[in-house]
């Protein structure tokens, strides 16, 4: 099932809030990682504690354990736990958030934002294709269609309809074009 921002069988692989309102994933599920986890958090009593002394008993006392852990993650902003962490081997990461994905370096080098614009001025900042593939570059992205827009040149160029046909279709109103998009909706 879901388990949300946790790993179900290892407490201490989980999201934790720093001290800056970022979260911060963390999977120390080997004893070393644990250990070192505790050091550098500054709560290294916990390691000594009968409740906490291997990954089955840090599971049994999970709910005791994880106030624990939060509160010493408050102390610091999630990049300094991240590299506290990282040099003592424990995997990590900060959890990006909408913003901080749609402004990353590395993302904006790859096209994975896009400004579309329609003719009609509508703009949209939406994501791009995540697999680049050199023989299928596209150089042109378009706005989304509006409801309807598009439904003419479908129908005649994949179904192959008359415009005789697809005239019917819309008077029918088993398919909309964009004019009968709008007197649906209002």
């Amino acid at each position: 099932g879901r388990q949300g921002s946790a790993h179900d069988s290892i407490p201490t692989y989980r999201t934790f809030l720093a001290k800056d309102g970022r979260e911060v994933v963390v999977t120390a599920n080997t004893e070393r990682m644990w250990t070192d986890m505790a050091t550098a958090l500054g709560v290294d009593a916990l390691t000594k504690d009968p409740r906490f002394l291997t990954n089955r008993e840090r599971h049994q006392n999970r709910l005791e354990l994880w106030p624990l852990l939060e509160k010493a993650f408050l102390d610091r902003n999630a990049d300094e736990w991240v590299t506290a962490f990282e040099a003592r081997g424990i995997p990590v990461g900060v959890v990006n958030t909408l913003d901080r994905v749609m402004t990353d370096p590395q993302i904006l080098h790859r096209g994975m934002v896009l400004d579309l614009e329609a003719e009609d001025g509508r703009k949209a900042r939406v994501i791009g294709d995540p697999l680049k593939f050199s023989e299928s570059h596209r150089d042109h992205h378009r706005y989304p269609p509006a409801m309807g827009e598009d439904s003419a040149e479908i129908l005649s160029e994949v179904l192959g309809l008359s415009a005789d046909e697809i005239a019917a279709l819309l008077k029918a109103r088993t398919v909309m074009n964009r004019e009968t998009a709008k007197t649906k909706s209002s």
